[in-house]
This record gives structure tokens, C-alpha cells and sequence, in this order.
């Protein structure tokens, strides 16, 4: 088992195997949420009840009396959610490849470079989604309301912060990587 702070040099092979264990289960699993993040999406529009179910803004639940979905609106609020869903899902695969190059030993590769790359540009692109989805989810599921009970919602919340924050380390750290990867290069020179 790892404990906090050891050091985890690839120098030992007992690391190397280690890191190369836990970057092979977290590629698997990032390819698996991100295969099914979509689907599972569609999923839940099309069968999720109208409450907690679909997690709607409580302006649009109380805009809707009770009333259950039409099939219209729940396609909108799927189309509404799927661009989000798909950049997040690309930060996944982004994530896995990453941990594919992990496992291989590649820590400072190209390949772990463009991969932190994709995986910020990605959640930055689910980080601007994420706080267009009120509005947009708003504006699908009660466009064909009659007038006066349209909603136009406007938020942000302190998830949409935490988002914005972890975006921001992973460019930082895709930096550092990238000044780690130009160190090695130049110590394989040298020697």
C-alpha cells in the first residue's frame, strides 16, 4: 500500500510497478466513464422522473405545475446537456491516455504533454458548458410553455468554481510537466 508523502522514484522497480498498477485501473476506468457518460445521459432523460430525476432548476420544476415531460422536452434538455457530457467525456479519454503512457513508464513522453493539453482544453470547454447548462436546459424544457411561464435561468454555482479551479491546475501541471520533460532531456544529454 502507498502511504502519504513516499516517494515514488521509477528508479525502483517496486514504484515503477506500483504507479504503472494504479495508472492501467484509472485508464480503465476513465474509458469506461467515458464511454457510458453519454448513453447514461440519454438514459436518464428518457426514463428519469421529472423531480430529482433529472436534477431541473427549481424555476423550471415550478414552471412545469407537475406536469410530466413531453418526449420534445426531454430530447431538448438531452441536446441541452449532451454538449457538456461529450467535452467531459473527452477529458476522459484524455485522462486515460495519460495513465496509458503512465503504465507504460512514459512519464515525461509528447504523448503525456498533448494528453494534459487535451484534457484542460476539454474541461474548460465542460467548465463554460457546465455554467451555460441552467440557462440551456431552462430554455429547452419550457420553450413550449405558453407565454408567461418561459424561463430564462442565469447561475452559477460553487461547482462551476471548483471546475474552473481544477482547470487551472491541470494547465499549471501540464506546464510543469513540460519543463520536467525539457530537464530529462537535457540530464539524457549530459550523460
Amino acid at each position: 500500500t502507498m502511504r502519504f508523502g513516499e516517494d515514488l522514484s521509477m528508479e525502483c522497480p517496486e514504484n515503477a510497478g506500483r504507479i504503472a498498477r494504479i495508472a492501467r485501473r484509472l485508464a480503465l476506468l476513465a474509458r469506461l466513464l467515458g464511454l457510458l457518460l453519454v448513453p447514461a445521459l440519454a438514459v436518464q432523460w428518457a426514463l428519469g422522473a421529472n423531480g430529482g430525476g433529472l436534477n431541473l432548476p427549481v424555476p423550471v420544476m415550478e414552471a412545469l405545475h407537475g406536469q410530466a415531460l413531453t418526449p420534445l422536452q426531454r430530447l431538448g434538455g438531452f441536446i441541452a446537456l449532451a454538449p457538456s457530457a461529450l467535452a467531459l467525456a473527452v477529458a476522459l479519454f484524455a485522462l486515460a491516455r495519460i495513465c496509458g503512457e503512465y503504465a507504460r513508464g512514459a512519464l515525461f513522453s509528447g504523448a503525456v504533454l498533448q494528453g494534459y493539453r487535451r484534457l484542460g482544453w476539454s474541461l474548460a470547454a465542460t467548465t463554460v458548458l457546465h455554467w451555460l447548462q441552467p440557462t440551456l436546459v431552462a430554455l429547452a424544457v419550457t420553450l413550449g410553455l405558453p407565454p408567461g411561464q418561459r424561463l430564462l435561468v442565469v447561475g452559477v454555482s460553487s461547482d462551476d468554481l471548483v471546475l474552473g479551479l481544477v482547470t487551472a491546475v491541470v494547465f499549471l501541471l501540464g506546464a510543469v510537466m513540460g519543463v520536467a520533460r525539457d530537464l530529462q532531456e537535457d540530464n539524457a544529454a549530459i550523460v
